[in-house]
């Protein structure tokens, strides 16, 4: 996905250069006269940089505010999962934990998720602009384009090299003359002259140690007078730079070889080098010599063939049509009056701000985003007034009327594709919910009635209307789901916010809530603490995936908007499917932003869809190592305890209900999931406060050592007896009950923890 992301965004950026191309050309025609010879050739500048410059300020004085956002190629990349958002997708299998650091390949890089997405894309622009573009074959073919050109490019120059290693002039006379031009032009390097037939063209080749590249057929032509305007132009280009540029010049059509717009730009722009050098040339001389100078251009032209653009050398060689203009340039020659080159820099920073600038984004998350909020225009549906989603006796019915909630529900509906088979649903589970219903108020008072069921188990259900059955994408059922779960979804979302989500492939739906958060004064987790520390560690890293560093603002308040995102989460923390999306804010500026699972899991991924091993190289055990504080008495005092002492140690702080001696026995891994067992995923994590135990007394009645289980290394496994008291029975009664306990050395220096308690 990585080559195919890349494409998409020399698309882009081949387009946006393209324009800057276009209004560079109606610049220079406008100011033909006026502006001078060298500015007529740094203008081309901004198109160079509009080409290579993804990431600029938007502006609304930007020239491509004038030009639609929507397009088949730019429509695609908005549901097309990139290699670099996609953070390594894979199929894998969980350890006993939710918490466990997973590890992917780096091949396995594509999701169900995104191969439905892609689909569904496809037939949006298809049916949109009658065709859809396969990004994966044109970004190869692309590739190999590039690869070929670039190839040819080190072959011929490789060559060209070789060739510079022989035939070095030796010719006293021509010497002589070339040393009398480098003291004209003020050159002190030592350039050495290369005559080599092959070469057609008198030019300057190399960076470091530029040579000048001239035939005998030439030299042999020339007088020695014409001879030394020669050498003064290409001794220009070394002094102006342009075998550097040419350089660049040449990178840049290669990453945009496809583009004609391109290649006729960077022509033109050749030929303004020439004329500019040409100016520097004739600034030097005396003006009883221009009339020479033109004519020995004429002369050199006509015994020279048209080179071959592949060379990186800043030669002295025109088209025809360069040819007029250097004449023309030449007999016309004066030194410009100073008010035009103020006025020149000018026009450059006017042409600069209004095409090196982005147009102001318009998120478009199946609405319309105006700056600083958004809000649901363009798409709303005016046709519908209501929605009211019923789910039979299993809840109450929930009625919508915000417009992007109903836009959101309407354009699943219609984007459903037919069923064709329906025995396929015959298998759903037993836990499916079936004949639910929508019923859709029109806003004539027409009343429209969809029933759907789904089995979130397998993932998979349809839409019925008028008998007729049709299959949404199955985010639809977890949409509609959602807003029971969430009774007060907020559709107005900052533009700040949809920028940094759309950035990594995510639709926003809306904000779930708003939270004041005060983080912790530092993210040494203290054994027996609540595992807050933990969460916000584990959730920095997350965050500076992306650039963004949240640690500056330890032991202050910061803001924290929960959001629902359509997408699901990757494939590799299933069955977990619901992504929340967590923004942090440090008066009003995002601090931190990452994906969060919510309940029964608080950590997920990064933004880019990357693992806590992805982004730090570490499993959890590793990691967790850099967050213990070693220092403190409790966890010196337990890490000197044999595993057998660990067990007693936690089943008698349960008994006398001394929750803090209980969680210091726990890796800091079970902990953590305390953060989010039965979690409102209207919160962020359950609150100390929140959890409980449900313990009134527990009586370590007998421990025995389990052995020839395949196990981890350094994994110890215990059955115990204990005689239970719980508040409220809830999976148990009263009494004996036998639990089998893991235990691992959470660190070698913090010593054995229990890993997980289970019933057998």
């Amino acid at each position: 996905m990585a080559l195919e992301t890349f494409f998409k965004t020399v698309l882009s950026l081949s387009f946006m250069g393209s324009i800057m191309a276009g209004m560079i050309i109606l610049i220079k025609r406008l100011f033909n006269n006026k502006l001078s010879a060298s500015w007529h050739y740094y203008i081309w500048f901004l198109m160079i940089a509009r080409l290579i410059m993804p990431y600029t300020p938007e502006s609304p004085l930007s020239i491509f505010n004038l030009f639609p956002e929507t397009s088949p190629v730019f429509e695609t990349e908005q549901y097309i999962v990139n290699d670099n958002n996609a953070g390594n997708i894979a199929n894998v299998t969980p350890g006993d934990n939710d918490l466990q650091a997973f590890t992917v390949t780096e091949t396995d890089t594509v999701s169900n998720t995104q191969s439905r997405l892609t689909e569904k894309v496809n037939l949006n622009v298809q049916k949109k602009y009658g065709f859809y573009l396969n990004f994966k074959q044109v970004s190869i073919i692309y590739a190999a384009g590039a690869a070929i050109i670039l190839l040819y490019i080190i072959v011929i120059n490789l060559m060209l090299l070789l060739r510079t290693k022989k035939y070095i002039c030796r010719d006293d006379n021509v010497l002589k003359v070339f040393s009398e031009c480098k003291e004209i032009m003020k050159v002190k390097k030592d350039i050495p002259i290369i005559i080599e037939n092959n070469i057609r063209t008198p030019s300057l080749f190399g960076l470091a140690k530029p040579k000048l590249m001239i035939s005998s057929e030439i030299i042999d032509a020339l007088s020695e007078e014409e001879r030394r305007y020669v050498f003064m132009h290409e001794l220009a280009h070394l002094k102006r730079k342009d075998n550097f540029v040419n350089w660049i010049m040449l990178l840049v059509q290669i990453l945009h070889w496809f583009n004609p717009i391109v290649w006729f730009a960077f022509r033109k722009m050749r030929e303004d080098c020439e004329v500019a050098c040409d100016a520097y040339v004739l600034s030097r001389l005396n003006e009883a010599e221009h009339k020479k100078y033109g004519e020995t251009i004429i002369n050199l032209i006509k015994v020279i063939s048209k080179p071959s653009w592949i060379s990186i050398t800043a030669g002295m060689s025109s088209s025809r049509s360069g040819l007029k203009k250097r004449i023309r340039m030449i007999a016309m020659f004066r030194k410009n009056p100073w008010k035009w080159s103020v006025a020149a820099v000018i026009i450059i920073l006017a042409a600069g701000i209004a095409g090196l600038t982005n147009k102001v984004s318009i998120q478009k998350q199946t609405g319309n985003q105006e700056v600083g909020e958004y809000t649901y225009q363009e798409n709303s549906r005016s046709d519908v007034a209501k929605i009211e989603i019923s789910f039979g006796e299993w809840s109450e019915p929930i009625s919508i009327t915000d417009s992007k909630i109903i836009n959101d529900i309407m354009a699943m509906i219609e984007e459903s594709k037919p069923v064709t088979d329906e025995s396929r649903f015959d298998d759903m589970s037993g836990v499916a919910r079936r004949n639910n219903k929508i019923i859709i108020t029109q806003s004539d008072g027409g009343i429209k009635e969809v029933i759907f069921s789904y089995d979130y188990l397998y993932e998979t259900g349809y839409i019925e209307t008028d008998g007729e059955k049709a299959e949404p994408d199955y985010s639809f059922f977890r949409y509609i789901d959602s807003l029971f779960e969430y009774a007060n979804p907020d559709t107005s979302i900052e533009h700040q916010v949809l920028q940094l989500f759309g950035k990594y492939n995510w639709t926003v739906d809306y904000r779930i809530n708003t939270l004041t958060e005060k983080l912790p004064g530092n993210l040494k987790h203290k054994a027996g603490e609540y595992p807050v520390k933990i969460y916000w560690a584990y959730n920095s890293e997350l965050s500076k995936e992306i650039g963004l560093d949240f640690t500056g603002y330890l032991g202050h308040d910061v803001t924290v908007d929960i959001y629902r995102l359509r997408e699901p989460l990757p494939e590799f923390i299933n069955p977990n499917n619901d992504a929340r999306g967590i923004i942090l804010k440090y008066k009003g500026e995002i601090v931190g932003a990452y994906i969060d699972a919510g309940r029964h899991n608080s950590f997920a991924c990064s933004l880019n869809r990357k693992t806590l091993t992805d982004i730090t190289g570490k499993q959890w055990d590793e990691w967790i190592e850099t967050y213990i504080d070693y220092e403190d008495e409790l966890e010196i005092r337990l890490s000197r305890m044999e595993p057998e002492d660990i067990i007693r140690e936690y089943f008698n702080a349960l008994d006398r209900n001394d929750i803090k001696a209980a969680r210091a026995c726990m890796t800091r891994r079970m902990l953590s999931e305390e953060l989010s067992r039965n979690l409102d995923n209207n919160y962020l994590y359950n609150r100390d406060k929140e959890v409980n135990y449900n313990i009134n007394s527990a009586k370590l009645l007998e421990i025995k050592q389990l052995k020839g289980f395949a196990n981890e290394q350094g994994v110890l496994e215990y059955q115990v007896m204990v005689d239970f008291d719980f508040v409220i029975p809830v999976t148990s009664e009263d009494g004996v009950w036998p639990r089998f306990v893991r235990l691992k050395k959470e660190s070698e220096k913090s010593g054995w923890r229990i890993d997980s308690i289970g019933t057998g």
